[in-house]
């Protein structure tokens, strides 16, 4: 080149040559920076992360194209670092957005009837997710917010911190709004299974894409907070089963029965028996149609649910049965003990499965 042009025209020439390259990537990164817009007018936020690899990638060349470019016109040097400050405006406006719509989402037309795991759920964790990726590049978005706080110490830290925060303050807003769901369901057994699918979810989802080691950065005890809010939903779920419980529970009665001079159970006796096995039975029956209906993803969680409730049951039910089964209490027994504990084993395995 310095054969051909001498060399005070050199950097002129050469803006001249790269200019219409130039506003080719200016172009190019307002195109995609309209789609992350439109994406995000949308509440489709998912559309909005091929924002982060381009700002990454400007990132990373930016110091090479401001070498490459000293001296040509400043329209020419300003056209990258404008369209990366558009690009990472936008992704700050995008990350607030978010959270709002995260805190305040309204629609409560499309909860699952079956109390499976929410979509708010689902999709907030793609996306947080996604960030995990993208530390620096969220980083300097999230900088720009009037009320980011940037820790002291290592930069690398700082910036870890700074998106931990964010992702943190997206959980919290997750969890009450999860919290306000689920008080829609007119089945408060049910409101529990919400709960319990969308924090184990959650808490999966944390620990399986390694985000959980992120948040913690923000909020050291967010795993054993998951962890409690599972523990207390699966004891208000099984509350569920108080009132088949209650037809067996036996704490207060004698354990001599009352009989006659004969040796036979007297009326009173055999018609409590009677009641008990009934009840039994019917409180079961009408539990079991209600709770196949009732939805457990996860395969472990279900299978953890499913045993639980056989504890519950089964022990108490046995003892229950061995007391009174050879009491003589009826001349129609299979009338009134209509199943033995295995068949109650049988049948809780068949909870949450719609198809039972």
């Amino acid at each position: 080149m310095s054969s051909i042009i001498p060399y005070e025209h050199h950097r002129k020439t050469f803006d001249k040559i790269i200019d219409r390259s130039m506003d080719m990537v200016a172009q190019d990164g307002q195109n995609i920076n309209a789609n992350a817009k439109r994406a995000i007018g949308k509440h489709e936020f998912s559309a909005l992360l091929s924002i982060f690899p381009v700002l990454k990638h400007l990132n990373a060349c930016k110091a090479e194209f401001d070498e490459q470019l000293t001296g040509t016109a400043p329209s020419t040097r300003h056209k990258l670092p404008d369209l990366m400050r558009t690009l990472q405006q936008t992704g700050s406006n995008a990350l607030d957005e978010f959270f709002e719509i995260v805190k305040n989402d309204p629609d409560k037309s499309n909860m699952p009837k079956d109390g499976t795991v929410h979509e708010l759920t689902s999709n907030a964790v793609i996306f947080l997710e996604n960030l995990q990726e993208f530390i620096d590049t969220t980083s300097s978005m999230l900088s720009t917010q009037k009320d980011a706080i940037l820790s002291r110490g290592n930069e690398d830290t700082a910036k870890k911190k700074l998106v931990a925060a964010y992702i943190a303050k997206v959980l919290g807003a997750l969890g009450l709004n999860l919290d306000q769901k689920a008080k829609t369901y007119n089945d408060q057994y049910l409101g529990a299974i919400f709960l319990l699918n969308n924090y184990h979810y959650l808490l999966k989802s944390l620990q399986r894409s390694g985000l959980i080691q992120l948040v913690m950065c923000s909020n050291p005890d967010v795993e054993s907070h998951y962890e409690q809010i599972i523990k207390d939903q699966k004891v208000e779920y099984t509350k569920s089963w108080s009132r088949v419980i209650t037809q067996i529970h036996e704490a207060n009665r004698p354990y001599v029965l009352e009989r006659d001079a004969g040796g036979k159970l007297k009326d009173r006796e055999r018609q409590h028996i009677k009641d008990k096995f009934k009840g039994f039975n019917t409180e079961l029956e009408d539990l079991f149609k209600v709770q196949k209906c009732y939805a457990v993803p996860d395969e472990q969680l279900r299978a953890m649910l499913r045993e639980e409730n056989k504890v519950t049951v089964i022990n108490a039910y046995r003892t229950f049965m061995e007391r009174y089964s050879g009491t003589n209490f009826t001349k129609n027994p299979e009338k009134y003990i209509k199943y033995q504990p295995e068949q109650v084993g049988g049948m809780i395995d068949r909870f949450f499965d719609v198809t039972a």
